[in-house]
Parts: C-alpha cells; structure tokens; sequence
C-alpha cells in the first residue's frame, strides 16, 4: 500500500482544512495529484467508503490523491451556515465550496510542486469540480461522478425515486 499522511491546509478564509494525501507508488509516479471533492455534506470518507478505496486504488497505479473535509465538515474547521438542506444544497452545487477546491491546489502546489491536477467530484463535489475548474486555470482535467442535473429545491425533494413508488405500491397492495 501506497504512504498516506494527515494533512492540514488553510482554505481563503482562513479555516483549516484537514485531509488525507495518499502518495503514489514511487515506481509509478504520472505527476499528477487527483484531488476528491465530496458528495453533498459528507465527509472524504465518502459513502461506503468509495473515496478512500478509489484514492488508494489511484495512489498503487501512480497518482498521488488528495482527499479532503471542506470547510465545516468533518475535521475541518469553519462553518456552515444553516438552513433546510435543500438549500445547502443548492449552495454546495452552486459553487459554495470551490474557493475550498483552489486551496486544496495552493496546497497540493507545494506539496508536490509540478504535479498536474485533476479534481474527481461526486454529486455535489462534482458541480464543485465544474465552477472550480471554470475559473482556476491550474485545473487540468475535471471527473464528474453522478454529478446532479438539476438543482435542489423543495419541489424536487417532493418527488419519489422510482424505488420508492414501487415500495410504496408493494406495501399498499
């Protein structure tokens, strides 16, 4: 298994922001640090793990791995700012936390300076990915997994999955 190490940085607002830097298998190194951003309000983690298995998984195939709590998540630092969750989500998939995404660049720059950078993002971490990406020039390539389509709103959080509706309807009958 590939290094890993704790890591602290700070975003634009001062907050401390506290990962994991997986470092790649030296043998293999590409120059390129894959940073994660993460779903919704959900810590590096990820759900069931997947974050922590793809950065390991990436780091034995030669990318070095930033994963990462934005700010008011998890380990980090900083706040946020509360409401019904549809809104923060909307905010998140607005952009809320790409400023968090272009520190993590600032600090994976000195880190392992000359590296290229490659954001993967799921759901919300992967609109993240997009604003970030569309503005910080320094973005090399942007990895969207099951980034939403639509934005959060109360109307939407009405509607049932399909799953839903046929449990529903199981039940019922």
């Amino acid at each position: 298994m590939a290094r890993e190490e704790c890591v602290e940085f700070l975003n634009r607002q001062g907050d401390v922001l506290r990962g994991i830097l997986h470092y790649c298998d030296n043998g293999k190194d590409r120059r390129v640090t894959i940073i994660t951003l993460n779903t919704g309000l959900n810590d590096m983690v990820g759900w069931h793990r997947l974050q922590l298995k793809l950065a390991r998984y990436l780091a034995d195939n030669g990318y070095n791995v930033l994963r990462f709590d934005n700010s008011g998540i998890g380990n980090s630092g900083g706040e946020i700012e509360e409401g019904p969750v549809n809104e923060i989500f909307a905010r998140i998939e607005t952009g809320h936390w790409s400023q968090d995404a272009a520190s993590a660049i600032d600090f994976i720059e000195n880190m392992l300076p000359g590296n290229r950078h490659v954001f993967v993002g799921f759901c919300g971490g992967a609109l993240t990915a997009i604003h970030s990406a569309a503005w910080d020039k320094r973005v090399n390539g942007v990895v969207d997994i099951a980034g939403p389509v639509v934005l959060s709103n109360e109307e939407i959080a009405d509607k049932k999955d399909p799953w839903s509706v046929q449990e529903n309807v199981k039940n019922y009958k």
